[in-house]
């Protein structure tokens, strides 16, 4: 038996097909093909609403809304800064004064 003599059916199945073999094949091709057609039929109706939206879309995302606020000249700027740690002294010096005393 020649390859080219075998149908496609033949070549997937074997030489012997079932009944049950070709439904499933009709019912797969049909399923098939009804999705195929209604993803056209839907696109091709709703395609003005895609467009629209993708439209309004980069409209939005190319023209937001933004908070503005009025520049003014400084002289300065202060920052704080927080340091965690013990603070203790270089040096100790003991210093007293003298007290008047009233006589």
């Amino acid at each position: 038996m020649n390859l080219q003599d075998l149908s496609l059916s033949e070549l997937f199945f074997g030489a012997n097909v079932t009944k049950r073999q070709k439904v499933t094949k009709g019912f797969t091709a049909f399923v098939v093909l009804g999705a195929v057609s209604f993803g056209v039929i839907y696109l091709a109706t709703h395609r003005e609403l895609i467009v629209k939206k993708a439209v309004a879309q980069q409209t939005t995302e190319r023209f937001q809304a933004v908070q503005t606020i009025a520049l003014e000249t400084a002289t300065g700027y202060q920052v704080s800064r927080h340091y965690t740690g013990d603070v203790s002294a270089r040096r100790v010096t003991e210093l007293s004064f003298e007290t008047q005393s009233k006589a």
